[in-house]
């Protein structure tokens, strides 16, 4: 009896897959338990990412198959948030004892971490990298901002304390002891352009460049207003809403960085300072960022809660927020804030 060419051709188109699929796993297999050809030394530096590490194998010759190794990455899920470090592997190590290692970061004595916290400014950041083990002041790190190279979404507008401001981004560093204040800045603003990209993914949309220093001016008041996460986009709406209506922010935290020096409790001569940054004294964004928002408060300058709210208040016993959309509410809660605090004294 004769087979038929459909039944011949089927044949081969299924022993094409079936080698091919003999194929995909066995290196699939043999890549997750060696992928590497050789002993491999290599140095993790700051803002390195996994592919970068995984390009600079290959080109060593030090990957058996790049290829393979990226598709186990994605079919496995593997943490991809690597740490800077001096690592060393044999070929007997596996894929995921790889990853993981560089997940936990082995620091060097050469290394030193830095951590700085959302919603701090650069005259903050200086202090901290001075105090740190780095190997600069504070002045040299601020005259470092003075002269560093704009990139293009940062506006030059006159006036503004630190042109930088709210750029370096607010993140877990580990830098080389002998870093210099470019090294550093140049990390902290790759940093922030990393996570820039990151939202937009996550976001489904695409930022203009040139609105780019207005959202993170918009982003640095919302850092510093608020505490809560959840809250961000809902406060960020208000100011947005008052900027639509012709209101004034009126940010405590834009006076505080007009006065030039943190006060925990603001009278009203201070909101007189006569400063571009100072929201109660004149109308829209101030000149310029206040501080260097995080990832959740730039969310929220991105995309902010759909409300009709003009006001808020805190709750001084939950650090949440009242929201009002009228002056009437928001005045009674204040009322009511005023009359627990004098109860409390």
């Amino acid at each position: 009896m004769r087979i038929s060419w459909f039944v011949k051709i089927s044949i081969i188109i299924f022993s094409i897959l079936l080698g091919f699929t003999a194929y995909f796993v066995y290196n699939f297999q043999s890549i997750n338990s060696k992928p590497f050809s050789s002993q491999v030394e290599i140095e993790v530096e700051e803002g390195d990412t996994l592919n970068n590490v995984l390009g600079k194998l290959s080109d060593n010759n030090k990957l058996r198959n790049e290829l393979f190794v990226k598709i186990s990455l994605k079919m496995f899920g593997y943490d991809t948030n690597i740490k800077p470090g001096k690592y060393s592997f044999d070929e007997k190590t596996s894929l995921s004892q790889f990853i993981n290692e560089l997940n936990q970061g082995v620091i060097s004595d050469d290394y030193i971490k830095v951590t700085i916290p959302e919603g701090y400014s650069i005259e903050s950041m200086g202090e901290l990298f001075e105090n740190s083990e780095l190997n600069f002041t504070k002045q040299e790190f601020l005259n470092e901002v003075e002269n560093y190279p704009l990139p293009s979404y940062v506006k030059r507008i006159e006036g503004r304390r630190y042109a930088l401001e709210g750029f370096l981004f607010p993140d877990t560093y580990h830098f080389d002891k002998e870093s210099t204040p470019k090294t550093v800045i140049d990390t902290m603003i790759k940093r922030f352009e990393e996570i820039l990209s990151t939202i937009q993914k996550e976001l489904n949309i695409v930022v203009e460049e040139d609105k780019i220093d207005e959202i993170v001016t918009m982003a640095s008041i919302v850092e510093r207003e608020i505490i809560h996460d959840d809250e961000r986009a809902k406060a960020a709406s208000v100011f947005y809403n008052r900027l639509n209506v012709g209101m004034p922010l009126q940010s405590c935290a834009t006076v505080i960085y007009a006065l030039g020096y943190h006060k925990e409790v603001l009278y009203y001569s201070d909101l007189e300072v006569d400063s571009k940054y100072n929201t109660y004294k004149y109308g829209g964004l101030p000149i310029g960022p206040i501080a260097s928002p995080g990832k959740e408060s730039i969310k929220a300058a991105i995309n902010p809660d759909d409300t009709d709210y003009l006001y808020f208040i805190l709750n001084d016993e939950t650090n949440y927020h009242y929201f009002f959309n009228n002056y009437k509410d928001f005045l009674k809660q204040k009322d009511v804030r005023d009359t627990t605090l004098f109860v409390k004294k």
